[in-house]
């Protein structure tokens, strides 16, 4: 066992002066973060969380002022991804707003995860394998939606990284 994970701090890494720094998947992401990582609109995630479309499950921001400010997870992040390639494929508000409410529950799981099930049940396959074993279950009626997850989570990952190694540099 290693010694970061002795010491429960799996989740995080260290800086060069040594301070601890939650992984991408393990820390907070404001609004503005929000957007960035996920290539949502900051305007368009604000609207989300005014209108309880996607509410952050980190800190929903009441009022105004530091310290009220919503605050997203990692998994929000995915389901804003989601959310935004499945608008852009023409998918119909109703039913992008019974997924996106389906997989909050679950939205902890989503990075670990490759494909989504929404159907009567919200099921995960972390491999081509385990989503052929849910589909091929005996006496099952599959009829719902399929999210291929591998690209959105390469996007998301990509971009919180960049995130967490710092502003980007124009040169000029």
């Amino acid at each position: 066992m290693s010694p970061s994970k002795r010491n429960g701090q799996a989740s995080r890494r260290r800086t060069a002066a040594g301070a601890a720094v939650p992984a991408i998947s393990a820390r907070a992401y404001t609004s503005r973060e929000a957007a960035e990582v996920s290539e949502v609109p900051f305007f368009t995630i604000d609207y989300w969380g005014r209108t309880k479309f996607l509410v952050p499950t980190v800190a929903e921001g009441r009022g105004r002022g530091k310290g009220r400010q919503r605050m997203y997870s990692y998994g929000d992040l995915i389901r804003m991804r989601i959310a935004r390639e499945l608008r852009e494929q023409k998918v119909s508000l109703e039913t992008l707003r019974s997924i996106v409410h389906r997989l909050a529950p679950i939205s902890g799981a989503l990075a670990s995860a490759h494909f989504v099930l929404v159907g009567r049940e919200v099921e995960i396959a972390g491999s081509r394998a385990e989503l052929m074993a849910i589909l091929s279950r005996p006496r099952r009626r599959t009829f719902g939606v399929l999210l291929d997850l591998r690209e959105v989570l390469q996007t998301v990952r990509q971009n919180a990284r960049q995130l967490e190694a710092g502003p980007r540099r124009v040169n000029g």
